[in-house]
């Protein structure tokens, strides 16, 4: 049988986005989630993936090689905003030459 994992995005950056009272994407909201997979006992049993440069490179291969063996190498890709618009360039840059199989650092 093969193993597989289950992933979880998270940045501690994503706390510090201030996105104003009324919106899904608030520190709290995330803080609680955290606690309950905790208490739920999965979160040790998450794949922790922190979006570095090297972090996101490596989820796109994964994303990738998803598509080359179930979707016959077809993948699309949406950008969705971003919270620190350096990291954002490099991030979306780093997705593209994954992708192309170009050199990444």
């Amino acid at each position: 049988m093969q193993m597989t994992a289950t992933g979880l995005v998270y940045g501690e950056i994503y706390l510090k986005h201030d996105t104003g009272p009324h919106h899904p994407e608030m520190a709290q909201r995330l803080t609680a989630i955290f606690e309950a997979l905790e208490v739920a006992g999965l979160l040790d049993k998450l794949m922790l993936i922190k979006l570095t440069r090297k972090g996101y490179a490596e989820l796109t291969r994964r994303v990738k090689n998803i598509a080359e063996v179930h979707a016959q190498g077809r993948l699309v890709s949406v950008l969705e905003g971003g919270y620190n618009l350096k990291a954002l360039g490099e991030s979306v840059q780093t997705h593209i030459q994954v992708l192309m199989e170009m050199e990444v650092f």
